[in-house]
């Protein structure tokens, strides 16, 4: 099995040209099971919780447009941190923090992929 954490592969599983099947699961981390030969891509934050700057590590399968957007969890905000072409392959990149505080969803967008993962920002006094 393949885990992934957010529901992006679901337009990959073609019945008809593959043995994939999808498989919702509810929980706090967990969210689908790919079962076959789907591409796992991970999506790292570190440190979480963060205060003025985070890495974030993911890896973009071919070159195009990354998007990457802080989003409140009650759908409120939305702050684009990252708009552009980035090569495929691994990346680390660092990102500056906007001066808030509280639980976000830290999205990464591909042509490929969007994965999100939950990611605290906290102020140092």
């Amino acid at each position: 099995f393949q885990f992934s954490h957010w529901e992006t592969n679901r337009g990959e599983l073609n019945p008809a040209t593959t043995n994939q099947k999808f498989l919702p699961v509810h929980g706090d981390s967990l969210t689908a099971v790919f079962v076959g030969n789907s591409t796992y891509s991970k999506l790292d934050v570190f440190p979480n919780p963060a205060s003025s700057s985070a890495t974030v590590r993911f890896v973009n399968e071919k070159k195009g447009r990354v998007s990457i957007y802080l989003n409140s969890l009650d759908g409120r905000t939305k702050l684009e941190l990252l708009n552009r072409v980035i090569q495929s392959g691994s990346h680390n990149l660092e990102l500056q923090l906007p001066n808030i505080e509280g639980v976000f969803l830290l999205t990464v967008n591909t042509e490929t992929r969007t994965n999100s993962q939950k990611l605290a920002i906290v102020k140092t006094k």
